[in-house]
């Protein structure tokens, strides 16, 4: 790892493409998001941190999902900016998303759900015939990004999750993504009108989804009137746009360790006292894109990157854990179970993200090489597509 002596330069300046923490970025980011769902899927005796720490402002999955919209806004506009292409943009961002997905939900509905029904009916063929809420219907209706089954057969019913009140999901973590994909429609659509090129325009719409977060705070039924979309999602607009804005003025935007500091500062501040949603996200994001560049792991990237698939798959493990009572295993003081119960959702989803990175996600993004072969043609007969000087 690079010295750190004080390094002061724009971010343009001080980002090294090839050697950089953002792969790492995202496994930890993963990795977070599986110990803060630890604590309602196993139903632990611990408190979440976060939570504890910010005064319910903010658990560490929320943050870490901060962080993932954030470098998705870097990365995606990065992406469109060297693909030139909206078909070709289009067709690397199904890669990435789609294959990981199919198989999370072909690994709930044809292994785990069969086990946890054999635990539950002590019987294994009549899973095969659920009518209602079927698993081949979660196959079909959950294919498309956007969630519209989570459970199969009633399942996980005697979880800790389920006995919280909360809706009994297989794939809690699934419901993000489609909104991920809608922040990546929204860059396309950018680029096909060239808005793209135009950073104070993006700026403009990451102050406008900031403008629309503070007033769902101040009044919660303001923003909804303003843009009809879910209070939730408002944050995560801003967040996207926020990290496309500092990819687009990468040549302005500095980067010093003494604001990383101060950023830090503020971010723990507006946790701790309130505030945080308007005073610690952007203080976030700032220290999130200064760790990125600052730290060099190229390293860490011979690996491989087990970030989507950990995220992907780690909530029907953890689900899969409390099924079977693993969550209280061993039969020791209630808080050496929980941290036995987070120390194995982590090595399985790590494990899970590891193994679907090398199997199926890296195979899949050769495939993209594919593009001109099935999109010359629609390439060539419209200006739209046209690769962009």
């Amino acid at each position: 790892m690079k010295s750190l002596s004080l390094q002061r330069g724009t971010f343009g300046e001080l980002f090294n493409p090839k050697n950089n923490a953002l792969t790492l970025s995202r496994f930890i980011l993963a990795v977070a998001v599986v110990v803060s769902h630890s604590f309602p899927l196993g139903g632990l005796s611990l408190h979440e941190p976060f939570v504890t720490f910010s005064h319910g402002q903010v658990d560490a999955g929320a943050l870490a999902v901060d962080g993932f919209f954030i470098l998705s806004g870097l990365l995606i506009t990065r992406s469109y900016q060297s693909t030139k292409n909206f078909l070709s943009f289009a067709w690397r961002r199904a890669l990435r998303i789609i294959p990981a997905l199919w198989t999370s939900l072909a690994l709930v509905a044809l292994v785990f759900a069969p086990l946890a029904w054999v635990h539950e009916h002590h019987t294994f063929t009549s899973y095969w015939s659920i009518a209602s809420d079927s698993p081949w219907h979660y196959l079909t209706s959950n294919a498309l990004v956007s969630v519209h089954q989570w459970n199969i057969g009633h399942l996980l019913s005697n979880t800790p999750f389920a006995k919280s009140g909360a809706v009994t999901a297989w794939n809690g973590s699934l419901w993000t993504l489609i909104y991920e994909v809608k922040c990546y429609i929204l860059v396309g659509i950018l680029g096909l009108l060239g808005l793209l090129q135009r950073r104070r325009f993006v700026a403009g719409m990451a102050l406008y989804f900031f403008i629309l977060n503070v007033a769902k705070i101040v009044a919660p039924t303001a923003a909804p009137a303003i843009l009809p979309v879910s209070s939730y999602s408002i944050a995560w607009y801003f967040m996207f746009f926020l990290g496309a804005t500092f990819w687009l003025y990468r040549d302005v935007i500095p980067l010093d360790d003494r604001y990383a500091v101060a950023a830090a500062v503020v971010m723990v501040l507006s946790m701790r006292h309130r505030g945080f949603e308007v005073l610690g996200v952007p203080a976030f994001g700032y220290l999130l894109v200064w760790w990125v560049t600052r730290v060099k792991v190229s390293a860490f990237e011979r690996f491989g990157d087990p970030s989507y698939g950990t995220y992907v798959y780690a909530f029907p493990i953890q689900m899969m854990l409390a099924e079977y009572g693993w969550n209280h295993l061993g039969g020791f003081s209630p808080n050496v179970d929980s941290l036995i119960y987070i120390a194995l959702a982590v090595f399985f989803a790590v494990l899970a993200g590891y193994v679907s990175w090398w199997i199926l996600e890296k195979q899949a993004m050769k495939l993209k090489a594919l593009y001109p072969k099935f999109a010359q043609r629609f390439s060539k007969s419209s200006a739209l597509f046209d690769e962009r000087p």
